[in-house]
């Protein structure tokens, strides 16, 4: 593993350079864990899910440790992570069990139409180089998107923070999103800062009579502006509504019933008056 360290970490594969080591390493630094949360947090801010009588259903591409998913479950929303590093996997364990260990440049293995959102965060710059010689970076960006677009949901959104090392990377990366079906673009926050700048691109799966509707957010210009993460795009009510479900009850086990089925898993039980209700005692 000597020899990976020295790729830099913006760019290197997830799976050379994190170990297990350098995994529990780069979770537990405090500045990584708030800089990685504050940039999930404005990602799901971006994704701008309106409010339903369903808890919203987010992919994770990238998911990573689970910070980035923190900031999903702090909205109040549910979420599946996908990684290709397995020890950062394990990590994520403590915050959700719904997670697959894939290279998402191998593409998006869920049915159509499964999910609400779509959030990214330090990713997607890795797609734009070749680790190998069977890597086409044109081809894996290709199916990340045609695999992505299929499974969001119409009028979705998919929020993906990276850097972008040149235009190039860009251009390719958008011109693959919008073959694919895509809409949108790029904000960069606080763009007069070397240090704090940060960029998203925010696309859109949305049904062709309303391409020309969408609109990007607004970029943030002051850094001393603070991003409230979740609150503002998940409305409060939802919010205290999944709190307020106990485990456990019929309501419980619905959700999650509805969220499997929508997952494409096998063998879910079927609805029923029975559903949940609570056996007598055997003697």
């Amino acid at each position: 593993m000597a020899g990976n360290k020295k790729i830099p970490e913006e760019t290197a594969p997830a799976q050379f350079f994190y170990d297990a080591a350098e995994a529990k390493k780069y979770t537990k630094q405090s500045h990584v864990k708030k800089v990685q949360s504050e940039m999930a947090a404005r990602a799901v801010q971006m994704l701008m899910i309106p409010e339903s009588d369903h808890v919203p259903l987010i992919l994770d591409l990238g998911c990573g440790s689970g910070l980035s998913g923190a900031a999903l479950t702090e909205a109040g929303y549910h979420w599946f992570g996908m990684d290709v590093a397995p020890e950062m996997l394990h990590l994520a364990k403590a915050e959700t069990t719904d997670l697959i260990q894939m290279d998402i440049g191998n593409g998006v293995p869920f049915a159509a139409n499964t999910f609400d959102g779509c959030i990214s965060v330090s990713v997607l710059q890795w797609l734009c180089h070749s680790y190998a010689t069977s890597q086409n970076p044109r081809w894996r960006l290709m199916k990340l998107f045609s695999d992505l677009y299929a499974v969001l949901r119409v009028g979705a959104r998919a929020v993906f923070q990276w850097y972008p090392q040149n235009a190039d990377q860009l251009t390719l990366v958008m011109d693959c999103a919008y073959k694919c079906g895509f809409k949108g673009g790029e904000v960069i926050d606080y763009p007069n800062s070397a240090k704090n700048k940060k960029h998203y691109l925010c696309l859109f799966a949305q049904a062709a009579e309303n391409r020309s509707k969408v609109a990007l957010p607004e970029p943030l210009l002051n850094e001393h502006e603070a991003v409230n993460l979740t609150r503002e795009r998940a409305p409060k009510r939802l919010h205290e509504r999944t709190k307020t479900i106990k485990k456990g009850s019929k309501q419980y086990v619905m959700m999650k019933k509805q969220r499997n089925r929508r997952l494409g898993k096998e063998g879910v039980p079927l609805d029923s008056k029975y559903t949940a209700r609570k056996r007598k005692d055997r003697f």
